[in-house]
C-alpha cells in the first residue's frame, strides 16, 4: 500500500464552529448539492431549509427524502450527510448552543424531529433569510431577533423532552476520540475491540454509546468514512481502483465494490466514468 495516498485526504468529520462576529453566533449560508457531501457532526443545532430540488439526507439513523419547503432539524452531536440531490439547494443555519442557553433554551433535555413540514416555521426561517440577504439598518439586532424567534417556535411546538439526552451527549468526547483514531488509521485493518480499547471503554459499552451518539454502528461509520476517502482518491485520477481499495483499508476488492455501491449508489468503475469526476 502506498502510504502517501493516505496523506492526501483531509476528511473532517467533527466540525468545529468559528464565528466571524461574536454578536452573531450563527453560521448561515446557501448550499448547492449535485452528488452529496461528506458526513459530519457538531455540538450545535442545525436547521436546513430545502429551497429547490429533491434529494436524500442522512440525519442520525434516518434516511430522509426531502424536497422544496422541507426543514431538516439536526440535533447536536448527530451525524448527518447529504447523500444525493437533483440540483438540491438548501439554506443552512447553525445556531450556537451558548446563544440558546443564554436565552433559556436548554438543549440538554430537548430533541427535535428530524424532518419538519410546517408553513409557520418555514416563514420564520424566511425572516432569517431576509435579514441575512437584505442589508437593513440595525442588521445585527434584526438577525438575532429573527433567529431567536425561529428557535423559540421550534422549542415550543416541536421540542420533545428526553431525560437521557444530557448523559448521551456527555459521551460524545470519547466517541470523538474514537472517530479521530478511525480517521488516523482509515487505511489499516481496524477491529471494534481495538477502537474501543483506544477510547478507553469496554467493547459492548462502546458499541452502544457510539450508536447513540452517531446514529450509526461502528462498522457503518468506518465504511462511510472509507467510501468518502475512496471518492476523493478516485476523483484525483492518479490511482487504480485496486490501489484505492487498499489505501482505504479494504483488503478484499469484491467487498470494497459492494460497500462502495451501497454507500454511493454506483460501482467504483461507474463513479470514475462520470463526467463530473474528470
Amino acid at each position: 500500500m502506498n502510504n502517501n495516498i493516505l496523506l492526501e485526504t483531509s476528511q473532517a468529520v467533527y466540525e468545529p464552529h468559528v464565528y466571524a462576529d461574536r454578536e452573531l453566533p450563527f453560521i448561515f449560508h446557501k448550499d448547492h448539492h449535485l452528488h452529496g457531501c461528506p458526513c459530519n457532526l457538531h455540538r450545535n443545532p442545525e436547521l436546513l431549509l430545502v429551497s429547490d430540488g429533491e434529494g436524500r439526507i442522512r440525519n442520525g439513523d434516518e434516511i430522509l427524502d426531502v424536497s422544496a419547503g422541507d426543514i431538516v432539524a439536526v440535533n447536536p452531536y448527530t451525524l448527518h450527510q447529504v447523500l444525493s440531490g437533483s440540483k438540491l439547494e438548501m439554506y443552512c443555519l447553525i445556531v450556537d448552543t451558548d446563544f440558546c442557553t443564554a436565552n433559556r433554551l436548554n438543549l440538554d433535555f430537548i430533541t427535535f424531529p428530524t424532518l419538519i413540514r410546517d408553513e409557520a416555521l418555514r416563514k420564520r426561517y424566511d425572516r432569517v433569510i431576509a435579514e441575512y440577504e437584505n442589508a437593513q439598518p440595525f442588521a445585527i439586532a434584526g438577525t438575532r431577533c429573527a433567529v431567536l424567534d425561529l428557535m423559540v417556535d421550534l422549542f415550543r411546538r416541536f421540542g420533545q423532552p428526553c431525560e437521557d439526552l444530557a448523559e448521551s451527549r456527555s459521551s460524545f468526547e470519547f466517541v470523538r476520540k474514537a472517530m479521530e483514531y478511525i480517521k488516523a488509521h482509515i487505511g489499516e485493518k481496524l477491529t471494534v475491540s481495538e477502537i474501543a480499547a483506544n477510547a478507553g471503554f469496554s467493547k459492548f459499552y462502546f458499541l452502544r454509546r457510539f450508536r447513540e451518539c452517531t446514529g450509526m454502528t461502528v462498522v457503518e461509520y468506518v465504511n462511510t468514512l472509507r467510501c468518502e476517502h475512496a471518492k476523493e482518491l478516485l476523483n484525483s485520477g492518479r490511482y487504480s481502483i485496486k490501489q484505492v481499495a487498499l489505501a482505504c483499508g479494504f483488503e478484499n476488492f469484491s467487498y470494497f465494490t459492494n460497500v462502495f455501491k451501497k454507500y454511493t449508489g454506483v460501482l467504483p468503475s461507474e463513479y470514475v466514468k462520470r463526467p463530473e469526476s474528470k
